[in-house]
């Protein structure tokens, strides 16, 4: 199972998990996105900023596919 299969196969058991919640969805969702941003700061960090864009865009994609509004579309 490649990288790409094993993220799409944890978005889908992250949104199962999100839907399965509908009366904490918001809270829970808040909390997976803040989760994504931080990753996405630290990877971000590690890597020197060589790869911010890619990074960004990639974490823009992870909250659209569990369906999080990405706050932060304008880069930080």
């Amino acid at each position: 199972m490649g990288l790409m299969d094993e993220i799409k196969k944890k978005a889908e058991e992250a949104k199962s998990a999100i839907s399965g919640h509908s009366d904490k969805s918001s809270s829970v969702k808040d909390k997976v996105g803040e989760g994504i941003d931080t990753v996405a700061e630290e990877v971000d960090e590690k890597t020197g900023g060589k790869h911010t864009k890619k990074i960004e865009d990639t974490a823009g994609k992870a909250k659209d596919a569990l369906g999080i509004e990405d706050t932060n579309k304008d880069g930080k």
